[in-house]
Order: C-alpha cells, then sequence, then structure tokens
C-alpha cells in the first residue's frame, strides 16, 4: 500500500472491494474477521471454526492472541461493507488512531498545539503503516 488513498488506488470506489495486500498473516487476519463476522467465533471464549480444517474443526485456541477485539469489530464492520472494505477501513483506521495517539501524547506532554498536530500528520503517514499493512494492524 502507498502512503496514502491516492498512492494506493483507494480512491476508486471499485478499489474498496478488492482484498489488501496479502503477506504475512494477512489470510489468518481476513478468515478470523469473516469468522467473527459470521459469529462462528466470539471474543474470549474457545475458538473453533466449523468451515476449516475438513471434515473436522479448525482449532484457534492453540495460541493466545491479543487482538481478538479489534478483529471482532472488524468483522461488524465487515457485515455491512464487505470483507476487502473492512480490511482497508482496519488499515485507515490505523493512520487515524496513530495520529490521534501521537497528538495527545504530545499535548500531555505540554508540547505546543501547532507542532503536536504537524507531529501527528507525519507519524501518521509514515511508512511504517503502509509497508506492513493489513497484516500488521495489531
Amino acid at each position: 500500500m502507498g502512503l496514502g488513498l491516492t498512492t494506493s488506488g483507494l480512491w476508486q470506489a471499485e478499489a474498496w472491494t478488492r482484498p489488501p495486500h496479502y503477506s504475512f498473516d494477512a489470510l489468518f487476519k481476513l478468515a478470523q474477521m469473516r469468522a467473527f463476522a459470521e459469529g462462528e467465533i466470539h471474543p474470549v471464549v474457545q475458538k473453533s471454526v466449523s468451515d476449516l480444517n475438513a471434515p473436522f474443526e479448525a482449532n484457534w485456541n492453540d495460541f493466545p492472541t491479543t487482538e481478538e477485539l479489534q478483529y471482532w469489530g472488524l468483522g461488524l464492520i465487515s457485515k455491512v461493507v464487505g470483507l476487502s472494505a473492512a480490511a482497508h477501513i482496519g488499515v485507515l483506521l490505523a493512520h487515524v488512531l496513530a495520529a490521534l495517539s501521537f497528538f495527545a501524547t504530545c499535548r500531555l506532554l505540554r508540547y505546543d498545539q501547532a507542532l503536536s498536530f504537524i507531529g501527528a500528520l507525519f507519524f501518521s503517514f509514515s511508512s511504517y503503516i503502509s509497508i506492513r499493512g493489513f497484516a500488521h494492524l495489531e
């Protein structure tokens, strides 16, 4: 993904229907969002997905995850806008939340408001979110 909606091509409506760039754990994250959206799994409880690992069930209890609520929320969003668009919204939220957290931290440390805002903009569009993309939202 690029450093913004125009460089990543997300300024076109049809681009939001395409899945995000697949790398690393993206396929598992999309499967997790789908399972949350369909009600197969719920946050904090045991997780078994009947659609995967046929003829048995997929057991997702082998490792703890800290981002269950995040993907549960994106799963709820995907019920309304679709799985691909929800994944893109998750990346967009990562940029917005990075800016808000940077700005809030600067203001708590009593830095100038204008400089805090400018720093938050630069921080939110830094390459670490764009390069790592959807697979590394946690």
